[in-house]
């Protein structure tokens, strides 16, 4: 059988053993055949730039073939880590050779848990935004615990409260009129591009561009406020495109480093977004758990917040009920969005320019459906909903995945 992993820079070759007990273990536990995996690396491999594998590829790596690209290879260890909730690596795998010690793989929270000054967290942004592609796609996640430690301390992250002064070029508030107004058509671009390979790259370029600026210029206390709050949309909007790619680590990356920057601007509505946002994407991946916990502490954080933003929060709310099979609270959390969005105003953050009723209704009817897959005796009832154009004052739109939570 032909493995169609066409040739790469990073190729190797060497046997592996006769039968990869490993992998059979991996894809076992998951409930996963070869061709799943491919399906699971696929997407991956796409965004990171690569060329995509043949869905037969994975019957010879089970028959004891080993993949030529070490990107393939370690990405699949990567994937099979978030489908069993337990360590794989390379190694593990496929054998792999090591020279001395093994490194461990680098993980979502790396050099983002605990106290970092708004310098240290400008340093970890600007080398994660200037790693390779592959190696973003290939970044294992954190653990559940790690993972909500790491939010717990980048949602106390301290601000900036001084102006940054010095012999470096003066940054004046008409250049961040054009990068505020960029940002909004970058969002825009997301709309339509979504997380493939180029428009990811692309608003990363940006980002990179941001982070230079803010670390190699100066400027007034509140030119440096408006510089952070931009680079962390930039990196909100790069962690849900990446999050649309299946690159579920690399986008947790990011939106840790959307929080800090975000709290260092004090901007609390990015901080809220970037909450609901991981509230949807736990939803979406099965862990309901955590989803309720970060759509809890996403309305915890707007309090004081305008109408919209309360209502976006509560929107996440309504997703994690929803995946949590809760048909009642799912119900609450969806009045109270859709009474909050009511009260529009004309000060309200451009970055929810897209939250209206009709993105409610979409929401909700994906919900809808994620609630009569888990509550088998009112299933007709909830996909009659979806049909219709009640779903609680709804429309009946399709969801569009391109807005959750962004």
């Amino acid at each position: 059988m032909t493995l169609r992993d066409a040739a790469s820079t990073d190729a190797g070759s060497a046997s592996a053993p006769l039968s990869n007990q490993a992998l059979a273990t991996a894809l076992r536990a998951v409930r996963w055949t070869p061709r799943d995996l491919v399906r699971a690396l696929n997407p991956r491999l796409e965004a990171a730039g690569q060329p995509t594998l043949h869905l037969t590829a994975g019957r010879a790596w089970l028959n004891g073939t080993r993949p030529r690209s070490a990107t393939v290879r370690r990405l699949a260890a990567t994937v099979l880590t978030e489908a069993t909730g337990t360590t794989s690596t390379a190694t593990d795998l496929w054998g792999e050779p090591t020279a001395g010690a093994a490194k461990p793989e680098k993980t979502a929270t790396d050099d983002l848990v605990g106290r970092r000054s708004v310098a240290d967290v400008l340093a970890t942004a600007t080398a994660w935004t200037a790693t390779d592609p592959r190696e973003q796609a290939i970044l294992h996640p954190a653990g559940e615990s790690q993972l909500l430690s790491a939010v717990w301390d980048a949602t106390r992250q301290s601000p900036q409260r001084t102006a940054v002064p010095g012999t470096q070029e003066q940054v004046p508030p008409e250049f961040v009129d054009v990068l505020e107004g960029h940002l909004g058509r970058l969002r825009r671009l997301d709309d339509t591009a979504g997380g493939g390979a180029l428009p990811q790259r692309y608003v990363r370029f940006e980002l990179a561009g941001v982070l230079d600026v803010v670390r190699s210029s100066s400027y007034t206390t509140d030119v440096g406020t408006r510089l952070l709050a931009t680079a962390s949309g930039m990196a909100q909007l790069s962690g849900w495109m990446a999050f649309d790619a299946d690159l579920n680590a690399a986008a947790q990356r990011y939106q840790l480093l959307a929080i800090r920057l975000a709290r260092a601007a004090g901007d609390t509505t990015t901080v809220a977004n970037v909450l609901g946002m991981l509230a949807y994407q736990h939803a979406a991946t099965g862990k309901p758990a955590a989803a309720l916990r970060y759509a809890e502490a996403a309305v915890d954080h707007t309090a004081r917040s305008s109408p919209i933003v309360r209502a976006r929060a509560w929107g996440s709310m309504a997703t994690a009920h929803a995946a949590a099979g809760d048909i009642s609270a799912f119900r609450d959390a969806t009045d109270r969005c859709r009474t909050l969005l009511e009260h529009r105003r004309d000060d309200d953050p451009p970055s929810l320019y897209y939250f209206t009723p009709e993105q409610v209704s979409a929401e909700a009817g994906h919900a809808l459906v994620e609630l009569a897959a888990t509550n088998p005796a009112h299933t007709r009832r909830l996909l009659g909903r979806v049909l219709s154009r009640d779903q609680w004052g709804g429309s009946g739109q399709v969801f569009d995945p391109d807005h959750r939570g962004a």
